[in-house]
């Protein structure tokens, strides 16, 4: 289990990469950070820290794409580079990187694109050239498709096209799936495949580490924290 630990980073880069979509590099400690984990971020003059997924982390520098929706992120949009924020890491359990698959399939939606982004990179470090599938509702909601073009095998669904992430996935030529987005999209995606897979859960999380448990929620297993047993969790565990 990784070690949780606070420690302080400095804005290298925030700026707009779409419309009220922001991308966020953080410099600080070198730590150990999984696909599919989160960080929480202390945003001046907000009383709880918020929890980000990280789309990329390399040596010191942390990745994150965030949608302005809120005071919190709003805020956060007008930090200057240079400016310090307090990051606590460690937190989540993320994607299982040794699970046996020489086939995935790796598939966002919207802002949860940007953790398949990370993942996508540690699979092809192991040798594994994943299919991807990401869904906007529109061009103009779309990011990191410049970086996604690196890879050999990527789809994109746009609602706007009338197309899904699902109308790709009637090709079975895949045996294993991961998938992070917006509730209803995950839950299509679980029922219409039958192979195995992993789904990463979003809810509102006010610690990040299990004790207050306002994110917890029911699983086949009975009820789990998805700030500290999730946000990832095994498809069937899941309670749609």
């Amino acid at each position: 289990m990784n070690k949780k630990k606070w420690g302080e980073y400095e804005i290298a880069g925030n700026q707009e990469i779409n419309k009220n979509i922001y991308e966020i590099l953080l410099e600080g400690e070198n730590v150990d950070i999984q696909p599919g984990q989160f960080v929480n971020v202390r945003i001046p003059n907000q009383f709880l820290a918020r929890p980000f997924s990280i789309a990329d982390f390399d040596k010191n520098q942390i990745h994150i794409v965030y949608k302005v929706v809120g005071r919190g992120t709003e805020t956060l949009s007008k930090e200057k580079v240079g400016n310090n924020l307090k990051v606590l890491t460690g937190l989540g359990n993320g994607f299982d990187l040794d699970e046996k698959t020489t086939k995935p399939v790796l598939i966002g939606g919207g802002t949860g694109v940007a953790p398949i982004y990370y993942l996508a990179r540690k699979l092809l470090e192991k040798g594994i050239d994943p299919r991807i599938i990401l869904g906007f509702r529109t061009k103009e909601e779309s990011i990191y498709l410049e970086k996604f073009r690196s890879f050999k095998n990527c789809q994109i669904a746009y609602e706007s096209d009338h197309l899904l992430v699902t109308d790709y996935l009637k090709e079975n030529n895949y045996d294993y799936f991961y998938a992070c987005g917006p509730k209803p999209m995950l839950k299509a995606i679980s029922e219409l495949t039958e192979i195995d897979g992993e789904v990463s859960l979003e809810s509102r999380m006010a610690c990040g580490i299990g004790q207050c448990k306002c994110c917890s929620t029911e699983t086949t297993e009975g009820m789990k924290t998805l700030c500290k047993e999730g946000p990832v969790l095994k498809k069937r565990l899941v309670k749609w």
